[in-house]
C-alpha cells in the first residue's frame, strides 16, 4: 500500500514564470555515468541532483524532454533492470548505450559509447527551425564539445551543467554557458532527527513518539488527488497542505514530516518530471515507527 499525491499529466513542464511567446523550450541530455560519478564525489544523492536539474530547466522555460544516456555496464548482471528502474524512478526517457571493449597489456578495458549515442541522437532527432531551441548537456566529458558544435549547426543554443567541477574537463569549464548543479541546502528537520534515532537505535522521547504517531497516521491514508504543479517546490508545498489538513498539524510540521520521508527516500517526487509525490508504505522503516509510536 502507498499514499500517492498525483498531478494531472501536462505534457511539457512549464515554468511558473512562463510568458506566452517568450518561453525557451529546452531538452536536457544527461550522461548518466558521469552524473553518477559526480554525485558520489560531491556527496549529493541522485534524487537531489535530478530534482535540481529539473528545477534549473524550468527556470529556463519549458522542458520538452529529459533523456538519460546509460551505458549497459552500470549493472553487469541485470542491465535492463537498471534501465527500467531509472525510467520508473525519475519518469524520464532512457537511451541504452553499448559498451566497447579493447584489449591492452593490462587486460580488457571497457569504454562506453555514450558520446557516440548522443551524437547520433542529435543528428537524427534535432532539426533546424524545430523545437527545442536550447539543448542542455549534463556531463563533464570533453567529447560532448563536438556534439555541441553539431547542435549549434542546427540553430540551437547549448549549455553545459555539472555537479562536481573536479570531474569536469577544462574544455567544458571554459564554455560560456557552463553552470554548477547545486541542490538547495535544507534546514534542520526535527522529523529527520527523530527518524535517525530509530535508525541508530538510540532512545526516543515523547516528542519523537508524537512525530512517529503522525507518520504512522499518514501511512494509513489512501488517496490520490490530481493537481497541476509546475515545480517540485510547489508540489511539496501542496502535499504538505494536504498532510496538514489530514493530520491536524501545522503546515511547517507537515512539510518537515514530508521532507524527512524524502530525505530517507521513503517519499519521492515520482516520477520527477510529472510531479507525483509518492510515499512508500512498504518500507521496513514503518515497522519500527509503529513500534515506537
Amino acid at each position: 500500500m502507498c499514499v500517492v499525491y498525483a498531478p494531472n499529466r501536462t505534457g511539457t513542464l512549464t515554468s511558473p514564470n512562463y510568458k506566452k511567446g517568450a518561453c525557451v523550450l529546452n531538452a536536457i541530455y544527461i550522461d548518466y555515468h558521469q552524473l553518477h560519478l559526480q554525485c558520489g564525489k560531491g556527496g549529493i544523492s541522485m534524487d537531489d541532483a535530478m530534482t535540481q536539474i529539473v528545477e534549473m530547466g524550468l527556470e529556463k522555460g519549458e522542458i520538452s524532454e529529459i533523456r538519460l544516456f546509460v551505458p549497459t555496464y552500470l549493472n553487469d548482471t541485470r542491465p535492463w533492470h537498471t534501465i527500467n528502474e531509472l525510467e520508473k524512478k525519475f519518469g524520464v526517457e532512457v537511451s541504452v548505450c553499448p559498451t566497447l571493449t579493447e584489449e591492452s597489456e593490462s587486460g580488457i578495458k571497457m569504454k562506453d559509447a555514450v558520446d557516440a549515442k548522443v551524437l547520433v541522437w542529435v543528428k537524427t532527432h534535432l532539426h533546424k527551425g524545430v523545437t527545442p531551441n536550447l539543448v542542455i548537456f549534463v556531463t563533464g566529458d570533453a567529447d560532448f564539445i563536438v556534439i555541441a558544435h553539431e547542435v549549434k549547426k542546427k540553430g540551437k543554443k547549448v549549455e553545459f551543467w555539472s555537479v562536481d567541477t573536479s570531474n569536469v574537463n577544462s574544455l567544458i569549464k571554459r564554455q560560456e554557458t557552463f553552470a554548477i548543479i547545486k541542490p538547495a541546502s535544507q534546514p534542520e528537520n526535527p522529523f529527520t532527527e527523530s527518524l535517525q534515532k530509530i535508525i541508530d537505535e538510540k532512545p526516543v522521547d515523547e516528542k519523537d513518539r508524537w512525530r512517529f504517531a503522525k507518520i504512522a497516521q499518514l501511512i494509513v491514508l489512501q488517496r490520490k488527488k490530481p493537481v497541476v504543479k509546475r515545480s517540485s517546490k510547489e508540489a511539496v508545498n501542496h502535499v504538505s497542505l494536504l498532510i496538514s489538513a489530514d493530520l491536524g498539524i501545522s503546515f511547517a510540521e507537515a512539510k518537515d514530516l514530508l521532507g524527512a520521508l524524502m530525505t530517507l527516500e521513503v517519499a519521492r517526487i515520482y516520477p520527477v518530471i510529472d510531479r507525483i509525490v509518492n510515499i512508500d508504505a512498504s518500507s521496513n522503516l514503518f515497522e519500527s515507527i509503529a513500534f515506537h509510536a
